[in-house]
């Protein structure tokens, strides 16, 4: 199986690199994850209020990230 980051087909990355630049990173993003979502839903009210997003899509972009805020504080 690939990684997100490896494109199929191609050859996979070595270990020692992929141990030192990969390793634990996911332990990283699992304490950022609320402010990535918060700093998301700013984003999303800032595209909104230039009129890349109307208000029904900002609804439904601030309602799931709003799940998957307080599903990351569980």
């Amino acid at each position: 199986m690939n990684k997100l980051w490896q494109a199929s087909g191609k050859a996979k990355l070595h270990p020692l690199v992929e141990a030192y630049t990969v390793s634990d990173d996911y332990l990283s993003d699992q304490q950022l994850l609320g402010y990535d979502i918060i700093a998301s839903k700013a984003h999303a009210q800032m595209l909104e209020s230039i009129g890349v997003l109307n208000d029904s899509e900002l609804a439904k972009i601030t309602v799931t990230l709003d799940e998957l805020h307080a599903a990351w504080e569980q």
